[in-house]
């Protein structure tokens, strides 16, 4: 058999109870990839000998680069941020650091009172499972705020798979 399908193969550390396990798994860009990877061994514990060619695209034969067309009226009231100036408003209920524990192999993000007083420490492997604790416990006031620790946690998140250098408030530099 002979086939064709596009999908996106990725690489990511998953825990199991107490175990990392390196997971390489695979995406496809409609439910026919999963499909057909899955004929493949359609039995769990089943075992099957398969060739599988896999050829990467360049951006462009995806047609990633592709600018979108915009219509002129969308272009006419399109709102340029890219002259805004960043503005800095504490959160009246406090402050948060973030730093990567290579060591833990998570971020940890430590939550301060309005007083400067250690109140929480949050360590995860997603953005997404940290906030959510900071949402629950009512951390945050300002949308700005959020928006903010998300980003820096992400940073975070990328340094530690990246073993790159990471300061808070500071570019992430790949290099």
């Amino acid at each position: 058999m002979k086939k064709t399908v596009r999908g996106f193969l990725f690489n990511r550390i998953e825990k199991m109870g107490d175990k990392e396990y390196n997971h390489i798994g695979c995406e496809g860009e409609d439910e026919e990839f999963g499909h057909f990877l899955a004929s493949f061994v359609p039995k769990i514990g089943m075992k099957r000998k398969v060739r599988i060619t896999i050829e990467t695209l360049e951006p462009e034969e995806e047609g990633l680069h592709e600018e979108e067309k915009l219509d002129q009226k969308e272009l006419a009231s399109v709102i340029d941020t890219s002259e805004t100036k960043p503005e800095w408003n504490p959160d009246p209920k406090g402050y948060f650091t973030i730093k990567p524990f290579f060591s833990q192999n998570k971020v940890f993000v430590r939550y301060y009172d309005s007083s400067g007083n250690l109140k929480y420490t949050f360590a995860g492997v997603t953005t997404t499972q940290i906030i959510q604790e900071i949402v629950k416990r009512g951390l945050i006031s300002r949308l700005d705020h959020a928006a903010y620790l998300g980003k820096e946690i992400e940073k975070a998140l990328i340094a530690l798979r990246n073993n790159l250098h990471y300061t808070q408030d500071e570019e992430l530099r790949v290099e």
